[in-house]
C-alpha cells in the first residue's frame, strides 16, 4: 500500500497544479480540479490512516475494505468544505453561487472515494502498471502517456479554432509533441513495448502533424494546401501507408529514425512561440524572435521527405 500512496499522491498533486493553473484561464477545468483534489485529499487521509492503523492494528478485511473506502470520501469531503470555507471568507478567491459550492463538493467526494476503491482493490493497483507487461498488453504506461498525447490535441485545436487564451494553445501542443520522447523512453525503461502502442504511437505522430498543418491552413486559406503542405500531406500519407505494409523487423528497423522526425515539431513549435508569444521573449531575451511558416516549411518537407526514402529502403532491402 506504501508505494502505491505515494504513486497516487505524487500523481494527483502534479496534476492538481497543472490543472489549478488551467482552471484560473477556463472555468471548464473547475470541476476536473476539485475531482483531483479529492483525489489528494483521499490521499493524505489514507496516509494518515496507515499510520493510525500501526497502533490500532485493524485486520478484518471486510470491515476495513469498507471503512477505507468511507474514510478516504469524508476525508476529501472536510478538505473540500474547508475550501470553500475559505472561499465564502474570500481568504481564497473564487467563491461561487450554491449550485457551484455542491458541485465542487460532490467532485471533491467522488475523487475520494475513487482513491479509497484503488487502495482496496488489489487488482486495481496501480504499481502493477509500472511491471513488465507482454506484447500484446494495452493498459500500460507508455499507451497512457502517448493516449494524453493524443487527447491533447483537442483543446490546441479548439484553442485556434474559437481564438482561445494562448496559454492553453501552445501547452496543449507543447505536451502532445512532448509525449513522443517520453512514451518511448518510458515503453524501453519498464519493458512495455506493445503492438498497440507501435499503432497509437504512429497515429499520435500523424494527428500532431496534421493538427498543425490545419492551423497553418486556418491561418494561411485554401492556397496553403497547393503548396507547401500539399506536399508535406502527400509524403506523409504516402508514409503511412509504407509503415504500416512492414514487417516486425523492418518496424525495428525504421523505428530508430523516427528521432529526426521530431524536428516537424520543434519547427512548428518555433513558429507559434513567433506568432504568439513574440513579446514575452523580447521582453525576457531581449531580442526581436521571428521564425516564419514560410522558413519551417521547406524543412517540414524535407524531413517528410527523407522518412518515406528511408521507410522504401526499409521496405525494399531483403
Amino acid at each position: 500500500m506504501k508505494k502505491l500512496l505515494i504513486v497516487t499522491f505524487l500523481a494527483t498533486a502534479i496534476g492538481y497544479c497543472i490543472l489549478e493553473n488551467f482552471g484560473r484561464i477556463f472555468f471548464e477545468f473547475d470541476s476536473v480540479v476539485h475531482f483531483l483534489g479529492g483525489m489528494l485529499a483521499g490521499s493524505l487521509g489514507m496516509v494518515f490512516w496507515n499510520q493510525l492503523n500501526r497502533f490500532l492494528k485493524i485486520e478484518n478485511e471486510k470491515t476495513l475494505k469498507t471503512f477505507l473506502i468511507s474514510y478516504a470520501g469524508f476525508s476529501a469531503f472536510a478538505a473540500g468544505a474547508l475550501w470553500e470555507i475559505a472561499q465564502s471568507y474570500k481568504i481564497i478567491p473564487g467563491y461561487g453561487p450554491l449550485s457551484d459550492t455542491i458541485l465542487d463538493l460532490v467532485m471533491d467526494v467522488l475523487g475520494g472515494l475513487l482513491v479509497g476503491i484503488l487502495h482496496t482493490k488489489k487488482e486495481w493497483r496501480l504499481t502493477k502498471l509500472f511491471e513488465p507487461k507482454p506484447y500484446n498488453a494495452i493498459l500500460t504506461i507508455p499507451n497512457i502517456i502517448t493516449g494524453l498525447g493524443i487527447s491533447l490535441l483537442i483543446p490546441y485545436i479548439l484553442s485556434f479554432l474559437f481564438d482561445w487564451n494562448r496559454w492553453i494553445m501552445f501547452p496543449s501542443v507543447f505536451f502532445a509533441g512532448f509525449s513522443d520522447l517520453v512514451d518511448g523512453f518510458t515503453a524501453r525503461r519498464l519493458k512495455q513495448k506493445t503492438r498497440i502502442g507501435e499503432i497509437i504511437d504512429t497515429t499520435r505522430d500523424k494527428l500532431l502533424l496534421f493538427a498543425i498543418l490545419f492551423h497553418f491552413f486556418w491561418l494561411q486559406g485554401i492556397s496553403s494546401i497547393l503548396g507547401w503542405c500539399g506536399i508535406i500531406l502527400l509524403l506523409e500519407f504516402s508514409a503511412v501507408a509504407v509503415y504500416f505494409s512492414f514487417t516486425p523487423l523492418q518496424r525495428l528497423k525504421a523505428y530508430s529514425f523516427r528521432k529526426i522526425r521530431a524536428g516537424h515539431v520543434f519547427l512548428f513549435g518555433a513558429v507559434l512561440l513567433s506568432m504568439y508569444f513574440r513579446d514575452i521573449i523580447a521582453l525576457v531575451l531581449g531580442f526581436d524572435f521571428k521564425f516564419s511558416f514560410d522558413l519551417a516549411l521547406p524543412l517540414n518537407t524535407f524531413i517528410s521527405f527523407t522518412t518515406l526514402i528511408f521507410y522504401l529502403y526499409c521496405k525494399l532491402k531483403k
